[in-house]
């Protein structure tokens, strides 16, 4: 939903927020013929008004990617694996730099 914001100044600042939606016409004529701008905010002796349109946020999703690269470590037999990680992070990195990284797309995730 696009919100219209309002500014009224008077002797002090009195904001409106619109729903474009609930505007039958064009602006022009909302403003020109609405009863309430005056009424609703008690303003008869508006000096100024200020109109600024305020967009919708964007949807953020997330895009997610899959690696499906392998590298090889060589050490020891009987090497516990989860000493070699600095070692593999320095290959996968290598590949990465010489551009021999497969990534794909996987999925789009919405959390709505």
């Amino acid at each position: 939903m696009t919100t219209i914001n309002i500014k009224i100044q008077t002797a002090g600042t009195h904001t409106r927020d619109i729903d474009l939606a609930a505007i039958e016409g064009t602006l022009i004529d909302f403003l020109d013929t609405s009863e309430d701008l005056d009424a609703g905010l008690g303003c008869p002796d508006a000096r100024s008004l200020s109109i600024e349109l305020v967009p919708e946020p964007e949807k953020i999703v997330g895009f997610d990617f899959e690696a499906d690269t392998f590298v090889s470590v060589q050490a020891p037999e009987g090497t516990d694996p989860d000493t070699l990680h600095e070692q593999a992070i320095a290959l996968f990195k290598e590949r990465l730099a010489a551009g021999d990284f497969v990534v794909r797309f996987h999925e789009i995730f919405d959390e709505d």
